[in-house]
């Protein structure tokens, strides 16, 4: 995904890239470390209407999240690293948005289809997926 003067590449359990656009060196934002949850704004983009039950967490809902550590050194700052926000999306691997939290500590929004509930998407002709209400699995 282009966004600014970058472009973002997202390697599923390998790494996260920040290539300029205007040429130079590409900037290594992080490793494959683990799979987390992280809680977002409920007014991020809506994948499964999934809210959280914690009082504390009103607004809030968990997504699952890929955590990438031991990026680039930044000059005068942190080593850097990126949490990738799975939300729902058919398309697989499509990065939504980019956001520079902190001086280099970064969050990507990613879709694909996994983080989608199985209500999420129809298929051909109107009738829901298998495992919803109303269809029936016949042989």
């Amino acid at each position: 995904m282009e966004q600014g003067e970058y472009e973002y590449e997202v390697c599923i359990l390998g790494s996260v890239t920040q290539k300029p656009k205007k040429g130079g060196g590409n900037v290594h934002l992080g490793r494959f470390e683990k799979f987390d949850s992280v809680l977002v704004d409920d007014d991020d983009e809506d994948d499964d209407g999934h809210r959280g039950d914690d009082i504390d967490n009103r607004g809030k809902k968990e997504k699952l999240s890929m955590k990438f550590e031991n990026g680039q050194q930044c000059w005068n700052g942190p080593v850097r690293h990126t949490t990738v926000v799975l939300t729902c999306d058919e398309r697989d691997g499509v990065v939504k948005k980019v956001v520079e939290e902190e001086k280099c500590v970064y969050r990507i929004d990613m879709g694909t289809a996994a983080a989608c509930s199985s209500s999420s998407f129809s298929s051909p002709g109107g009738a829901t997926r298998k495992g919803d209400e109303g269809v029936k699995d016949e042989l």
